[in-house]
């Protein structure tokens, strides 16, 4: 929109177009109300409604806040940091991640599919990916069903088939970092 074309609505709200800055000035200096911006520049003009009432809110209600989407929307760094200061203990673990990426690489980063999935192998059951790392290091429990004959043993080697069955075309078997690990 040009800084020139001051955009013109109805009292029932609807756009009626936009009208030079002369104009719009005129406009409201015959009665007309305005919306300014920062800086006092005119952003907007409009017609009353026949009572008298304004149709379009020029201020956002008292005690309004504003979602980490919405602030994420308007791009601004200062905003995220501040709101992030603002977050209540319980809930400031969860917003970390994403508030570092926001940061780091805007917010449209946030809605793009990622590109490294780090998971266990229950966690990506069923999905697939192009290359895969399997980590054949257990915990204490899945060692001690590794470690025994049986079902149990089973289990595990069953297990660690379907995180190789997850790569569609590479597939890395990492180093075992410690001894609680698959033979592979």
């Amino acid at each position: 929109m040009d800084k020139n074309q001051i955009p013109f609505y109805g009292a029932d709200g609807r756009s009626l177009g936009f009208r030079t800055l002369d104009t719009a000035e005129r406009l409201v200096a015959s009665g007309f109300e305005a919306s300014y911006g920062r800086k006092k520049v005119l952003r907007a003009i409009w017609l009353n409604e026949e009572d008298g009432g304004n149709p379009v809110e020029t201020h956002a209600p008292t005690g309004t806040r504003y979602s980490f989407i919405q602030i994420l929307e308007r791009g601004r760094c200062y905003a995220l940091r501040r709101w992030s200061r603002r977050i209540a203990p319980e809930f400031h673990s969860r917003v970390q991640f994403p508030l570092a990426v926001a940061l780091a690489r805007g917010s449209t980063a946030l809605e793009q599919i990622p590109r490294v999935i780090v998971g266990t192998i229950h966690s990506v059951k069923g999905g697939q990916a192009d290359v895969v790392f399997l980590f054949p290091d257990l915990s204490a429990a899945g060692d001690a069903a590794y470690r025994s004959h049986g079902l149990r043993r089973d289990s595990v080697v069953r297990q660690f088939y379907v995180g190789t069955t997850r790569a569609r075309h590479t597939l890395y078997i990492c180093q075992k970092e410690c001894s609680m690990a698959v033979e592979i």
